[in-house]
């Protein structure tokens, strides 16, 4: 009884950010009709803001949550144009969704961790859930596999330390030049300037 209580406490921190009035549905049409968009041997990858210390309450990245619905920080999103073999997690998926390790030690005693990313793959509708653990590993694996990498980088000045993905690609720089890197916005832009119904109720 002790073990559910815990496994049920973790899914719910996960998860209890969802919004009801958008369903699993319209969030996987809006992230297959992103991927539509993509050019050929390709893969899109977003984030989800982290927790700032000292700063008020948490606020989710827009795009993150207009692809994912999900609010909760340490997050990331990879969409693939077209179904991969990803070595790292040794499945094939179109979509990947990367969330922390379960927050409750006694929890991962119980193999909490895996049983939350089931929850969250069969709930929210991701097509494979894995840990945030992958996140740097995967970065290398799209610079080295894809051709064109959708990514929203943050431009820093010169005497700026460089950010985790800016020092990745500058590293996969140094030894592969065949990959080059898009903006995502002008797509999810032009995506957003469309509402649903739910968010047409929600305006109102």
């Amino acid at each position: 009884m002790r073990r559910f209580f815990i496994l049920l406490l973790c899914f719910f921190i996960y998860c209890v950010s969802f919004v009801n009035a958008q369903t699993k549905d319209e969030f996987q049409q809006r992230r297959e009709y992103f991927m539509k968009q993509m050019a050929r041997n390709s893969v899109a990858i977003f984030k989800n803001a982290p927790v700032v210390q000292g700063k008020g309450g948490y606020r989710s990245d827009s795009n993150f949550y207009y692809l994912t619905g999900w609010t909760e920080p340490n997050a990331f999103l990879f969409l693939f144009k077209r179904r991969a073999y990803i070595q790292q997690i040794g499945d094939f998926a179109k979509e990947l969704f990367l969330i922390p390790r379960a927050r409750n030690a006694r929890a991962a005693q119980f193999d909490g961790a895996q049983k939350i990313q089931e929850d969250v793959m069969n709930k929210m509708g991701f097509g494979v859930v894995a840990s945030s653990d992958l996140y740097d590993a995967l970065l290398n694996y799209s610079f080295a596999r894809f051709d064109s990498i959708y990514i929203n980088i943050q431009r820093v000045g010169l005497n700026e330390p460089l950010s985790r993905e800016l020092d990745l690609i500058r590293q996969a720089r140094e030894r592969l030049s065949d990959f080059e890197i898009l903006s995502p916005i002008p797509f999810l832009a032009e995506m957003r300037t469309i509402k649903s119904s739910a968010e047409l109720e929600k305006l109102e």
